[in-house]
């Protein structure tokens, strides 16, 4: 699901989401050298955000729409299915099976790299700057209200096309 905005960021940053038993903290951040990705911001529905960190320097800023929210003209190749580069993009949507298959494209995808890093604590804290399932269901009744995807996976063809209202 979405990631909850600049108080997640906040979190991840300074390790302000640990656990009551001291398991997450700021200690697991201290091992990261570099991370980068983009991720999908609760505050942010169409935009995808760029991620990007290195040692003290932190940023989070508008990357541009995620492919779901950006016209099929507007794509490489204009859209059209039988484009490596447009297959590409289309792999990267959720399968008809995932339930987050209505949110096209949006998703976390951020590398970290460091030394000595512990996996399992930074997965812990980045799971707990994620949307609850009551906050995603919030989430989903205002991302009603904005204008909706334009583009949606054909899955049987596994191609783009213009999304129905």
């Amino acid at each position: 699901g979405a990631a909850g905005g600049a108080a997640a960021v906040e979190a991840a940053d300074t390790g302000a989401a640990a656990a009551a038993d001291g398991a997450v903290g700021p200690s697991v951040m201290r091992n990261i050298i570099r991370s980068k990705g983009f991720v999908w911001v609760a505050n942010q529905h169409r935009s995808a955000q760029y991620w990007s960190h290195a040692g003290h320097y932190f940023e989070l800023r508008a990357l541009g729409l995620w492919w779901a929210a950006t016209a099929l003209d507007q794509w490489p190749d204009q859209g059209k299915a039988d484009s490596k580069e447009v297959k590409r993009i289309a792999d990267d949507f959720a399968t008809q099976s995932d339930p987050a298959a209505k949110w096209g494209d949006r998703r976390q995808e951020v590398v970290f790299i460091g030394i000595g890093m512990k996996e399992e604590k930074i997965e812990e804290l980045m799971d707990s700057c994620l949307l609850t399932d009551e906050e995603m269901v919030l989430y989903q009744s205002q991302s009603d209200k904005a204008p909706p995807d334009v583009v949606a996976l054909d899955f049987a063809s596994m191609s783009p096309k213009v999304a129905s209202a």
